[in-house]
């Protein structure tokens, strides 16, 4: 029986056009220069930060596999806890920087692990995270509201760390049904200001991040999830520009 732990699933938006619209050796620079680069410097940047703040550092684990991240930690403690929040978050805001917009779930559930000369990942906890993630319509990670119900987290000091530092928000999500629902997500632009050590958050062009990488933004789809994620984004900065 696998042990319980937390994962994210984060799906690449529009790796499709990505992979058909450049050279099999460009797509590699993109993936090595771009998602695993960005990986260890979240990764990095996120222990640094629990160090300063007298924390361990987390054990987390990643595998990329086509359009898809999967993340999960060594456990379920609060602790660990912190640090992937903070790590997934990183990433979220690096990777749009950088031209590569993703979305994705937070769950926890029990997961196995096993390696001999292939590599075996399943269990009910990527199930649940997939199934959160796929329901979104913007560029964004959404929280299951049942992983802060956890005891490890209920009102816990470290959920409260999270929430004061603004790693993570209530917000209505919109979803592809059409439908807008108040839930925990991740708040990725603050992550932008960690990674660049802006004292404020600045105006950066949502739009033009989608079609990095030679991708199209020519199709209703791919529209409505620009519009609903930069409506987060100014969402954010307000917020932001409201505590001046």
């Amino acid at each position: 029986m696998g042990d319980e732990k937390f994962i994210a699933f984060l799906d690449i938006l529009g790796f499709r056009d990505m992979v058909n619209s450049n050279s099999h050796n460009d797509l590699e620079k993109i993936i090595e220069s771009v998602i695993e680069r960005n990986v260890l410097r979240a990764e990095k940047n996120v222990n640094k930060t629990l160090r300063d703040l007298k924390y361990d550092d987390v054990q987390i684990s990643f595998l990329t596999l086509s359009d898809s991240i999967i993340i999960w930690t060594g456990d379920k403690n609060a602790l660990s806890f912190v640090g992937f929040i903070m790590i997934v978050n990183i990433l979220s805001a690096a990777l749009m920087y950088d031209g590569v917009p993703i979305r994705g779930g937070i769950s926890c559930g029990p997961i196995s692990i096993k390696q001999d000369k292939r590599q075996y990942l399943y269990g009910k906890g990527i199930v649940k995270a997939y199934n959160i993630e796929k329901k979104q319509d913007w560029s964004g990670v959404v929280i299951d509201p049942e992983v802060l119900k956890l005891d490890e987290l209920y009102n816990s000091k470290e959920i409260e760390l999270l929430r004061s530092h603004n790693h993570i928000v209530d917000y209505k999500v919109p979803n592809k049904s059409g439908e807008m629902c108040e839930q925990p997500c991740l708040n990725w632009p603050t992550g932008l200001q960690l990674l660049s050590k802006m004292n404020r958050l600045e105006k950066i062009d949502i739009r033009s991040k989608f079609e990095m990488h030679k991708k199209s933004i020519n199709d209703w789809g791919v529209e409505n999830k620009i519009l609903n994620t930069i409506r987060f984004y100014n969402w954010v900065q307000e917020k932001e520009n409201s505590r001046d």
